[in-house]
C-alpha cells in the first residue's frame, strides 16, 4: 500500500534509495541510517519509538459510497503548514533537499493547504459511488512546512478504490 519515502536517505547505486537490505553496507561504509528504519523516511520505526513525523496513512480503503479519511502526521511541538496533495499517478522525482515527490505531477492537486497544530491533521470525505471509479488507484503525499527542521515531503501512500 505504502510507496516508500526519500526524505533523507543516502542514495545507492544509480540513484536509487536504500531498503533495510541496504542498511548494513551503508553503515559499513559510514552512513548514518538510523536502526529500526523500515519504511525509507530516515527515522526509526519500531517500538519503543514509533514515528510517524513525516507519514501520510489511510487508516482504511477507500470504498465506493464511503467516507475515506487520510491522516497527515507531521512533528509536534510547533504548528506546521501541512500541503496535503493527491494524484491519480505515481513517479519518483527528487527534490533536494525536500526529499523524493512520489506523486505523478499532471494530475496532482492540493487537497488542502493550512496551518496545522495537531498532528496528525485528518482530511475526509465521502468517495462517489461511481462503478467507473472502482479499480482506481489513488495516491497522497504531503509537503510539511515546519518551522524548527524546515521544509520536507512526506512519504507517499497508494490506495485503490473497492
Amino acid at each position: 500500500k505504502h510507496v516508500a519515502d526519500g526524505a533523507d536517505r543516502p542514495e545507492v547505486e544509480g540513484g536509487q534509495h536504500p531498503g533495510p537490505a541496504d542498511h548494513a553496507r551503508l553503515r559499513e561504509a559510514g552512513k548514518r541510517v538510523p536502526r529500526d528504519e523500515n519504511d525509507g523516511d530516515g527515522d526509526q520505526d519500531a517500538p519503543p519509538r514509533m514515528n510517524f513525523a513525516r507519514q501520510v496513512d489511510a487508516p482504511s480503503p477507500p470504498v465506493l459510497g464511503s467516507l475515506y479519511s487520510v491522516d497527515f502526521h507531521f512533528r509536534t511541538g510547533a504548528p506546521s503548514v501541512v500541503i496535503a496533495l493527491g494524484s491519480l499517478g505515481a513517479m519518483q522525482v527528487p527534490i533536494p533537499p525536500l526529499g523524493i515527490l512520489h506523486l505523478e505531477q499532471s494530475t496532482m492537486v492540493t487537497l488542502s493547504a493550512q496551518l496545522a497544530t495537531t498532528s496528525p491533521l485528518r482530511l475526509s470525505w465521502t468517495l462517489p459511488n461511481v462503478p467507473a471509479f472502482a479499480g482506481v488507484t489513488l495516491y497522497y503525499q504531503a509537503y510539511i512546512e515546519d518551522p524548527v527542521v524546515g521544509g520536507y515531503l512526506t512519504n507517499g501512500i497508494a490506495d485503490v478504490v473497492q
